[in-house]
């Protein structure tokens, strides 16, 4: 956050996904500036509209942190209003023979009762096309095996 702009050690970082959820929850949050000012949000259009980082104070966030359900990343991704994809990597019980196989070499789909969402990413101009996503099979990535699957078309692409 200090590279950004805010300087308030007291201020906890916030996705904008987490700001509207926490928001959902009648938590307090802030839409952050560059100018080390805040500003409270009242509505969650105001956190759609805002470019900048948004926060939650450590005392609110020690307060709440126990009573916030966990994440469902999943279901957040499938429900979010603004373009996006998920990144699902393997659970952790899934069968060892998947765990360094590449899409190509699996005699059927991925079964998506191996996989969990991980990582909801809000889609922007800067990122791939949605059309080369779809052309593409293989990605590198450094960490553990993973599928990104298109809810427009039942397919999946591996991110590995």
């Amino acid at each position: 956050m200090r590279s950004y702009g805010y300087l308030d050690s007291d201020m906890l970082p916030l996705s904008k996904d987490r700001a509207v959820e926490l928001l959902e929850h009648d938590i307090t949050v802030y839409m952050l500036y560059p100018d080390n000012a805040e500003e409270m949000v009242f509505e969650a259009e105001d956190i759609i509209k805002h470019d900048g980082m948004f926060g939650v104070t450590q005392p609110d966030w020690d307060a709440v942190k126990g009573h916030i359900p966990p994440r469902d990343v999943e279901q957040r991704f499938l429900n979010s209003p603004t373009d996006s994809m998920a990144i699902y990597q393997l659970r952790r019980d899934a069968p060892v023979e998947l765990r360094f196989a590449n899409l190509g070499s699996l005699a059927a789909p991925p079964d998506p009762a191996n996989y969990e969402a991980s990582i909801p990413v809000r889609c922007t101009r800067t990122m791939i096309p949605a059309e080369s996503l779809k052309t593409s099979t293989t990605f590198s990535t450094t960490s553990a095996p993973a599928i990104l699957w298109d809810t427009a078309s039942p397919s999946a692409t591996s991110l590995r």
